[in-house]
């Protein structure tokens, strides 16, 4: 009778990831959403807060719209180390962090006394945590969507567009009721609220096609600690359904030696128990070992250098008409809870714009560069128009527009740096992305606010936001010239190329 040991492991189902296009994907949508929902519609309704926090702590404009500054720069900022983290540890168990983080950030700061304390608390401490959350849904989202990427990632960001709309109210009446001390502490337990979205965010396992068969019974016998591992363990190497990409390399290729990969269960209990590493292994190793796998190669990309520098000058004015739109309105003798309509408008419009745009942008005939180029331009022309009237009707349609096409630009930026540099290196490239806004969110705002005190208006500030948001979208004009030339750059070189080996061949 053969031993059941000795049989042969018949089929090994072998493949790659794919995205589903749907299914599980849309709940991941829905989750996304959400995220969106809580982060950007708290964050986009801080021109609300700017004022109160302005007045109550009678501090300047510049030094108010630091707080503002160091939270966007900073969730910018800290996305790099979101990625890595994510891609090491998984982006279910990163972003339930980052939103207990960020929940602590936001409640401390009801006890704060000082603006300084708040550029700790409110800022950088929130910033950190909201860094951790947001950078897990966007690559989820991409991962689980193909040909339906602009839809489903329209559908996502387009939270930004609800939350902003619902949540700029519900501050204006929090901040009447409670000051602005009780209202941290009441967002703070709705940030907390991301730790269940965060739970929702179930790895993309792969799906494998019956198209390899591959005999195991002489690696079996060889290396029995290989096999050691329980069956059906989840995704695990003898799983039924799924296997890890370096045991697809290893069934590849049998040179490699399995147990050089995989150790037995002792081994595994002995040297993976961070309780029996040093104290030095267990904070600077685990960040070493995560940032150990990101790639910067994106660099070498020359049109991947321009979209980064489109993104720094886009995002300089990107978040600034959030913070002193309000403001500026009331300075011109608009009440307060008409100003917070003005950022409603905007978040309702800008949800539109994104649902519209991620729709259109799917069609094949569509120049995505050109639409987001041309949708910045818009949106930085209408801001330098802005100061030319006061009326309340007129900065409804200034608000309308700079929300439709703002939306443009975040619904559209992670998509065209797939078509750049294509979904391999999307979630590294789009943690770079993410953390030059963020240099760019922490000096616009403030920037702003310094305009405004050595001007006594807001008039020239909304003009270098506008200029710097044209300049941006122009700039990515540059990628389809740069293509054109490197084509014929490389076809010039093929054909010296070949002109030498034909004569090398006349030689002999």
């Amino acid at each position: 009778m053969v031993n059941a040991e000795d049989k042969s492991i018949k089929e090994s189902k072998i493949g790659t990831a794919r995205p589903t296009d749907g299914g599980y994907g849309w709940v991941v949508v829905f989750a996304a959403f959400m995220m969106n929902f809580i982060v950007f519609g708290i964050l986009n309704s801080s021109g609300i807060l700017f004022v109160e926090l302005s007045e109550e702590l009678q501090a300047g404009k510049a030094a108010t719209a630091w707080i503002s500054s160091i939270t966007f720069g900073t969730l910018f900022v800290s996305s790099p180390v979101s990625s890595a983290l994510s891609i090491r540890y998984g982006s279910r168990i990163i972003s339930i962090i980052g939103s207990l983080i960020a929940g602590i950030g936001f409640i401390s700061s009801g006890f704060a006394e000082s603006i300084y304390f708040l550029y700790i608390s409110l800022g950088l401490v929130s910033g950190i945590g909201l860094g951790l959350v947001y950078l897990p849904f966007v690559v989820s989202v991409g991962i689980y969507f193909e040909k339906k990427t602009s839809f489903a990632m329209g559908i996502s960001v387009c939270g930004t567009g609800v939350g902003t709309f619902v949540c700029s109210p519900i501050v204006e009446g929090l901040l009447n009721e409670y000051g602005w001390k009780g209202t941290t502490l009441i967002l703070g337990g709705i940030v907390l609220n991301l730790a269940v979205f965060g739970s929702l965010l179930r790895p993309h396992v792969k799906h494998f096609d019956n198209n390899k068969n591959i005999c195991l019974s002489k690696e079996r016998k060889s290396h029995p600690d290989f096999y050691s591992v329980p069956q059906n363990v989840a995704y695990g190497i003898n799983s039924n359904n799924f296997l890890f990409e370096e045991t697809e390399k290893f069934l590849a290729n049998k040179q490699t030696t399995p147990s050089a990969i995989y150790k037995s269960n002792s081994r595994l209990k002995e040297e993976g128990d961070l309780d029996n590493l040093p104290k030095e292994h267990t904070c600077t190793r685990i960040l070493k070992s995560a940032l150990s796998y990101y790639d910067f190669s994106s660099f070498k990309n020359f049109n991947f250098i321009i979209f980064l520098l489109s993104n720094f000058f886009i995002m300089l004015g990107m978040n600034a008409p959030y913070i002193y739109l309000p403001d500026r309105s009331q300075e011109k003798g608009v009440s307060k809870s008409e100003s917070a309509i003005f950022i409603s408008v905007i978040g309702i419009a800008n949800m539109a714009g994104r649902i519209v745009v991620g729709w259109f942008a799917d069609r094949k005939w569509v120049n995505r560069l050109l639409l987001y180029g041309t949708s910045m331009v818009i949106c930085g022309t209408a801001t330098i128009i802005n100061p030319l009237d006061d009326s309340v009707e007129y900065l409804i349609v200034y608000s309308a527009i700079y929300g439709w096409f703002s939306g443009v630009f975040i619904c559209l930026y992670a998509i065209i740096l797939i078509d750049l540099l294509g979904l391999q290196k999307f979630s590294n490239a789009l943690g770079i992305v993410i953390m030059v806004q963020g240099i760019a969110s922490f000096i616009g705002p403030p920037a702003a606010g310094w305009l405004y005190s050595k001007t006594g208006n807001y008039n020239t500030s909304f003009y270098a936001i506008g200029a710097v948001e044209i300049f941006g979208g122009l700039l990515v004009s540059f990628i389809p010239l740069a293509r054109k030339y490197f084509i014929k750059q490389t076809l010039k070189l093929d054909s010296e190329c070949e002109v030498i080996e034909i004569d090398t061949g006349d030689n002999f």
